[in-house]
């Protein structure tokens, strides 16, 4: 566990305020010290699920769950999923939710309520599919009724309606038309079953007011429980700034409306929608720094979800050339049915979310802020960024680091990413008085008092503050 050391005032460790004297340059306490007003509790977007273990706990999700033999390897079948194995799997990387699998009710339904008996015994919940429903091939009085042969389930959290559905006018010709589904998102709301779904990134539209349409038509049109979207920073086609003008843009949409905003991480790389077969670039990409940055970021930026792409490798996304398949390059299950380096990354974090979720479940974001050149130049396009390195009981913070901002109750809450990737540093944060908080960091939680603390964090860790009143 790691130590942080507190500027003054630390209740379990020796004050060590003189060690530090004239080390921090402008704390911001020159400045006149505001009058910080008590926050009044605010309603919190957000949408979780009794088989997780109800609303203080954060929906991890993952895309492409358990799925039928369907492929070969040299004469031997590819691993069938559904069963306690695998299962065990999903829950030990920390997945608690499973967003879509191509496991279909139309075509085999005994094997969607199979996994939905698994996730009963695992405490995993599913979003169906179900072909029947997505299409809008059931009227409202069929719709209930089938809705009615897996809604019984504990683990039935709602249905797969739409990935990436495009809108006409705003992106080149595509199959999914976000009109087309919005009948049915009217009809499920109206029985109360959450529809799943999620949109696309910024950089595949003509322009950021066809993107801006988009997003708003969707929120619109089809009222969602929740706003999810993708947009995977580690490829060389994308560019750090553009992610967060998409988490910016998503998260700001989110809160107009009123629902909370899930974001996919990145497990692995190099996609094969096209099918074909070819060598992977080694090292495989996003590492573990990157892969912490990519969550810590979505949560200061006040994400309640957090959904893996891919959960389990589907089989296609594994054709090499040099040889068949290669099972290492994404997926945090690969589809040999082997634990990748994903899946490790995924479980070491989780006990830390695990440990914050409660809170930032709880909790109103009300903005970020960014100390250091590469944050402060990297959110450029951002709309949530607060002005200056202080906030409320924050008079300043130091290094290259990234600050989201929470109303938790009436408290104030800020949770501290080391946004370097790649090195790990020592993040100084100066109060305006002496103040009573707590700190969680690696899933472990301190209290505290003073007026400041040193956070020794890793590359891409987060770290939650909260102050008692």
């Amino acid at each position: 566990m790691k130590i942080p050391r507190m500027l003054c005032g630390l209740l379990t460790v020796t004050c060590i305020c003189a060690a530090f004297s004239g080390c921090f340059g402008n704390t911001g306490k020159n400045q006149e010290k505001p009058v910080i007003a008590p926050m009044e509790k605010e309603p919190v977007p957000a949408l979780s699920f009794d088989i997780i273990g109800g609303s203080d706990v954060m929906p991890i999700a993952g895309y492409y769950g358990p799925r039928l033999s369907t492929y070969s390897k040299n004469g031997e079948a590819l691993p069938e999923m559904i069963n306690d194995e695998y299962y065990q799997m999903i829950q030990e990387s920390g997945v608690n939710v499973v967003c879509y699998s191509p496991t279909d009710y139309e075509y085999t339904p005994e094997f969607v309520l199979k996994m939905l008996e698994y996730g009963d015994k695992y405490q995993i919940g599913h979003f169906v599919t179900d072909n029947k429903v997505h299409t809008n091939a059931l009227s409202f009085n069929e719709l209930a009724e089938r809705v009615n042969h897996y809604a019984n389930y504990a683990s039935f959290c709602g249905i797969h309606v739409c990935d990436e559905p495009f809108l006409e006018g705003t992106i080149g010709d595509g199959t999914k038309d976000m009109m087309d589904y919005a009948p049915v998102f009217e009809n499920l709301k109206a029985l109360g079953v959450n529809a799943g779904s999620n949109l696309l990134p910024s950089w595949v539209f003509y322009s950021n007011e066809d993107f801006e349409k988009y997003v708003n038509t969707f929120i619109t049109e089809c009222d969602a429980p929740y706003l999810s979207f993708d947009y995977y920073v580690f490829d060389d086609k994308r560019n750090v700034a553009e992610y967060f003008y998409n988490l910016s843009t998503y998260r700001a949409k989110a809160n107009e409306a009123g629902i909370p905003l899930w974001v996919f991480i990145q497990a692995g790389s190099q996609w094969n929608d096209a099918n074909k077969r070819f060598d992977s670039v080694t090292p495989y990409y996003p590492n573990e720094k990157q892969f912490d940055w990519n969550i810590n970021t979505s949560l200061a930026y006040g994400a309640k979800g957090i959904e893996y792409f891919p959960l389990i490798q589907p089989s296609w996304f594994a054709y090499a050339q040099s040889t068949d398949f290669d099972f290492e390059r994404n997926g945090i299950i690969g589809a040999w049915g082997n634990k990748t380096q994903w899946f490790y990354y995924a479980k070491n974090i989780q006990s830390h979310i695990a440990a914050i979720d409660e809170v930032l479940m709880n909790a109103v974001n009300k903005g970020v802020l960014v100390s250091g050149e590469k944050a402060t130049r990297e959110n450029a396009l951002s709309d949530c960024i607060l002005e200056g390195t202080s906030w409320r009981e924050l008079a300043s913070v130091s290094g290259d680091t990234m600050v989201g901002c929470f109303n938790y109750q009436g408290k104030t809450a800020l949770y501290v990413v080391n946004y370097d990737m790649e090195y790990a540093q020592n993040i100084d944060l100066t109060f305006w008085d002496s103040y009573q908080f707590f700190v969680i960091q690696d899933g472990q939680k301190s209290y505290y008092e003073g007026s400041g603390i040193e956070l020794a964090m890793q590359a891409g860790e987060g770290v939650l503050i909260v102050f008692e009143q």
